[in-house]
């Protein structure tokens, strides 16, 4: 993904997924006939131990989408309808509702995401 699309809430790519802050803000384009908003999360031991896991809302021009739970150690992708009215690019925001301070970072975190984005169908697991 260019890194133009990330907003504030982004920290720098680590191997091959990208932490967010407790909210992460992006833009992303909207392909015609998208219905659905995909959100592919490594759920690490530390968290899940720590934390029981993350829970995630998703906002869509600033209305929510609702909440997915991951509660799972590995790579778990959910998946979001996506309402209409939306317009070609969306300003999405990513809240995770548990954030995450683990012991050996300074940084308070959200998630690990490693993808995201829109499909017009459920995308492979």
């Amino acid at each position: 993904m260019p890194i133009w699309q990330f907003g504030a809430g982004w920290f720098p790519l680590e191997s091959n997924f990208r932490w967010t802050a407790p909210s992460a803000y992006l833009r992303l384009r909207r392909p015609r006939g998208a219905d659905v908003f995909s959100l592919r999360v490594n759920m690490g031991p530390g968290q899940l131990q720590k934390y029981g896991g993350a829970e995630v809302e998703v906002f869509f021009d600033g209305r929510s989408a609702g909440v997915r739970q991951y509660h799972q150690e590995n790579w778990h992708t959910r998946t979001w309808p996506v309402p209409t009215g939306l317009g070609e690019t969306v300003q999405i925001e990513i809240r995770s509702l548990r954030p995450f301070q683990p012991d050996n970072d300074p940084r308070t975190l959200g998630v690990a995401v490693g993808a995201i984005g829109f499909f017009d169908q459920e995308p492979a697991h």
